[in-house]
């Protein structure tokens, strides 16, 4: 089971993903906007997964994850964007803060938990071939 954030400020889409992820058997912290997430990610001491949206109040994820990088725990802690956003200028953005992938919304929650999924399998062999 892994531990996961996710970060987004419409309420419903937040539980509805939320108990998506939680069905599929990972624990799930959640935050309505950006600064809850960051203040959340800080008294946790550390997830496996940030999911976060891009616009929302207080801090957007893009300013979130600049901030969480430069937490030596969240430094190399996957992060996925899950957002209605997909200009170019703000994936690229993303990609240089080191985050593993930018999902547009709508997509359905199986998507969301496979690429999930596949980011922590990918980290498992990276540290397995690491070891």
């Amino acid at each position: 089971m892994s531990k996961i954030l996710f970060i987004e400020d419409n309420e419903a889409l937040r539980v509805d993903v939320a108990n998506a992820l939680r069905n599929a058997g990972h624990e799930v912290l959640e935050a309505e906007d950006g600064q809850a997430g960051f203040d959340l990610a800080m008294s946790t001491g550390s997830v496996d997964v940030v999911l976060t949206d891009q616009n929302m109040p207080h801090k957007t994820g893009l300013e979130m994850v600049r901030d969480l990088r430069a937490q030596q725990t969240y430094k190399d802690t996957i992060v996925i964007f899950y957002s209605t956003e997909s200009k170019r200028t703000l994936r690229k953005q993303g990609w240089d803060l080191g985050i593993k992938g930018w999902m547009i919304k709508p997509a359905p929650a199986r998507l969301i938990s496979k690429t999930i999924d596949k980011a922590l399998a990918k980290r498992r062999e990276q540290q397995e071939a690491a070891a």
